[in-house]
């Protein structure tokens, strides 16, 4: 595990009748010491991995949907000095 490294975080947006899913998200990471927040499903990028990959295997793991095809939507550069 290389240490000291930038993390790439994958946020998926699901739509259903005018609503997006939300979840309750829990500091696990302990990389910071934020409270829980509501947000969008999502985990971190593993190396060599595809958005789309990403995407399909975060969905799985977190909230037992599968997603077929997902489409690209935004990118975001954010840095948070630890």
């Amino acid at each position: 595990m290389i240490k000291n490294r930038p993390l790439v975080a994958v946020r998926i947006l699901l739509f259903k009748d005018n609503t997006v899913l939300l979840g309750e998200r829990i500091n696990t990471d302990k990389i910071t010491d934020w409270p829980p927040t509501w947000g969008p499903p999502g985990g971190h990028l593993e190396l060599g991995e595809s958005f789309e990959d990403c995407v399909i295997r975060e969905a799985k793991e977190e909230i037992g949907i599968e997603i077929q095809a997902p489409k690209f939507f935004a990118v975001t550069n954010d840095f948070y000095a630890m």
